[in-house]
């Protein structure tokens, strides 16, 4: 039970950060603070899942699940970035 709300709180932070962050990089054509957060969120669980299905899982599972999920909500966030223009 732990495990998971671990998992589900960071997953969120991750994602929260960021999307927060990435509104706050962009200047021009900036989706709004919010909307990125949320992008961020849907990032970082797509990442932990995806990339901990794929197995690579390193430092163990706190370290690795912040790593994972970063990861998905960067990669989010890029793409949707790459696609608007």
């Amino acid at each position: 039970m732990w495990v998971q709300f671990v998992t589900i709180a960071t997953i969120l932070v991750s994602g929260i950060l960021f999307g927060f962050l990435a509104a706050k990089m962009t200047k021009k054509g900036n989706v709004g603070t919010l909307f990125n957060m949320i992008i961020g969120v849907a990032g970082a669980a797509a990442g932990y899942y995806v990339i901990g299905y794929l197995g690579f899982l390193v430092l163990g599972p706190f370290i690795g699940s912040i790593i994972n999920a970063s990861i998905g909500a960067v990669l989010l966030l890029v793409t949707l970035k790459l696609m608007k223009k």
